[in-house]
């Protein structure tokens, strides 16, 4: 990070003793809100962030610095700035559809094409020359660099079947719009997948643990010539082959991985093709993912809760989601919105490196320039760096405030997005221990005048303390040595 002045006491955080009253340098600016109410009892468990690797690591997978940001536990010196690692312990590995001899799709620039491991169809041999099993060596480097950095959630996606099993012989979409796979292939299509995945586990040395078929399958929009890989696969056809590949997968030993589905593109279409599944076909399903998109706007509405009741106590994840905004601002909320109220046990961002504002790093992979990590990269941090798998994320009062608790630490961190102005919240404990405990607070501002920068409290007393919040801001507060009294723990 560039150097800027490290806050004072007042301007980064006011704890007070309950009942007390609190004085700062800002009291003229903030305005005091409602009490926002966490309690112990726990919500669900985290299971983690990540993202995909698809299109960056098509181009840059072989470059370490860039994997280290996402998937690293410390700081990177990335073009002259100390950067905090992101942490993801998250992978979604794309199984592509392209290579030699498909259509070609002149709108669909050449790093979009993942090319995959079956070129052909003679043989379904994996040793014969049927297959080119270093068709994708820059992702599967990525994929090996994450594992060895600490990520430990690998999963197998597929935009489209290889070409060759397409009615056009193109992986951008079919002629109408409509399912491109050939029916004949759906057998292939699922031993393509569950191929992958042993040979991760058994060649490449990746724990994969779920495999997802089918990505945004419902839109309309995978329509050849297609500027990406896509496919449209109606419910009906989703439920034909879902029970093919539980039948794949077993048959090659890997009755351990999950099949994860259907990653629509919205919260109403998730609930919608989940509806339309039998119970015998939601049986096979191991985890739900959605993609949290309404257009290329965030998804704000009732689904999210309709999509958790109707799955129940299934792992759920936002697996894949992503905005324009470069501040930060509008993932944040995202981010809070999706744990919150759509229970999200794990959240991805769609490409860390990417044009403009949709990028955490300015990238453009098609000439392969990589530019400045844009400020929504420090939001990502305040988020990722600090709630980490196993923690329990516990209830509360306020939307835009996340917090989790880890028991096994005793720690408790609490993330307050601020869309608005600079505020006073008194925070208020219900099933922690009356304690006093050191804290530290992380604070971004949407303007990027504060990126990620730390302060430190100590002597603090719970369970109630006041907290000041700069305008358009996300500040992270980590709280040690907090013991919890309620019963789940």
């Amino acid at each position: 990070m560039k150097p800027t002045a490290l806050y004072t006491l007042a301007a980064a955080l006011l704890l007070t003793i309950t009942g007390s009253t609190a004085c700062s340098a800002q009291d003229n600016t903030t305005t005091s809100t409602a009490p926002v109410e966490i309690s112990a009892e726990t919500s669900h468990q985290w299971q983690g962030w990540g993202c995909a690797l698809y299109w960056w690591a098509n181009v840059f997978g072989h470059d370490r610095t860039m994997c280290r940001l996402c998937f690293g536990h410390s700081s990177t010196n990335f073009r002259n700035e100390l950067l905090p690692d992101l942490e993801f312990n998250i992978v979604r590995y794309n199984l592509g559809g392209s290579g030699p001899g498909m259509v070609a799709s002149p709108p669909m620039p050449a790093f979009k094409a993942i090319n995959g491991f079956w070129i052909n169809p003679h043989s379904s041999n994996p040793q014969s020359s049927s297959f080119n099993w270093q068709a994708d060596a820059a992702q599967v480097a990525a994929l090996k660099t994450a594992m060895a950095l600490g990520a430990d959630h690998f999963e197998i996606a597929s935009n489209s079947p290889m070409w060759w099993m397409c009615t056009n012989g193109s992986s951008t979409g079919s002629n109408s719009g409509g399912d491109n796979l050939l029916p004949r292939y759906y057998k292939a299509f699922a031993y393509s997948l569950a191929l992958a995945a042993k040979q991760a586990r058994s060649v490449w040395r990746v724990p994969v643990g779920a495999v997802e078929p089918f990505n945004e399958p419902s839109a309309w929009w995978w329509k050849f010539p297609g500027r990406q890989e896509g496919c449209h696969f109606d419910p009906a056809t989703q439920a034909k082959i879902l029970p093919i590949l539980r039948t794949e997968l077993d048959n090659m030993g890997l009755r351990d991985v999950k099949i994860a589905a259907s990653d629509e593109n919205s919260a109403p279409e998730a609930v919608a093709t989940w509806n339309s599944f039998s119970p015998q076909v939601r049986a096979l399903i191991g985890r739900v993912n959605t993609h949290g998109y309404s257009g290329l706007s965030p998804y704000r509405g009732p689904a999210m809760a309709q999509l958790r009741k109707a799955v129940g106590k299934l792992p759920l994840w936002m697996s894949e989601d992503g905005d324009g905004d470069a501040s930060g601002m509008t993932m944040a909320q995202t981010i809070a919105v999706n744990i919150n109220e759509l229970g999200a046990d794990g959240w991805c961002y769609w490409q860390p490196y990417d044009s403009g504002g949709w990028g955490l790093i300015q990238s453009n992979p098609g000439d392969k320039w990589v530019g400045s990590p844009n400020n929504k990269y420090f939001v990502m941090a305040q988020f990722s760096r600090h709630i980490h798998e196993h923690m329990q994320i516990l209830t509360t009062s306020d939307v835009n405030t996340v917090a989790a608790y880890s028991s096994q630490n005793h720690r408790l961190v609490i993330v307050v997005v601020n869309p608005g102005s600079a505020r006073t919240i008194p925070m208020r404990l219900k099933g922690f221990k009356n304690s006093i405990g050191t804290a530290s607070t992380w604070t971004t501002t949407a303007t990027g005048s504060e990126k990620y920068r730390r302060s430190r409290i100590a002597g603090l007393y719970l369970p109630a303390f006041n907290l000041e919040v700069p305008s358009n801001s996300v500040v992270t507060v980590q709280l040690n040595n907090v013991f919890s009294t309620a019963a789940n723990r």
